[in-house]
């Protein structure tokens, strides 16, 4: 009989621990999947899921590349470095912009949601690209070869 309560007694806990972590999860609320990779082979090594969220014009010789993409939400953050010489392919599709528009992604992406660091405007040149389901910014430091781009769905 010491038996059958003990492995009831085992069988509760289980129960109270797997409860415990589904309710630290929920109150967390963090939907999201976070990903660093230090070169852009170690994506092509990658076969897990994160591997394939990361966009396709990240260049190969992006290094220090972090990322997360926010399942609930349907976001996306993304940093990397790449040579200089890559970044007309890395903005091609994006459309450059300046002045008011510029100012204003530049605060949506240090914003409350995605709080990216990155220097001011004259140090960073801003793009976007819209389609029918995703709105992407893009903000391109040339001084350090450094990009910063999020991702949310579309508001119109």
């Amino acid at each position: 009989m010491s038996r059958k309560r003990a492995l009831l007694a085992i069988l509760a806990l289980a129960v109270v621990a797997i409860a415990s972590f589904g309710a630290y999860l929920w109150r967390t609320g963090d939907t999201s999947a976070h990903y660093q990779y230090a070169t852009y082979a170690d994506i092509e090594n990658d076969k897990s899921v994160h591997a394939a969220t990361v966009p396709s014009f990240v260049p190969r010789s992006a290094r220090e590349i972090a990322g997360r993409y926010n399942v609930e939400f349907n976001t996306q953050t993304l940093e990397f470095t790449f040579d200089p010489r890559d970044e007309a392919a890395v903005t091609i599709g994006f459309e450059r912009v300046a002045g008011a528009e510029a100012d204003a992604i530049q605060r949506k992406l240090r914003g409350s949601r995605w709080k990216m660091e990155f220097p001011g405007s004259s140090d960073a040149e801003i793009f976007v690209r819209h389609s029918h389901d995703v709105a992407e910014y893009m903000a391109v430091d040339a001084r350090n070869s450094r990009v910063y781009y999020a991702a949310e769905p579309s508001k119109g």
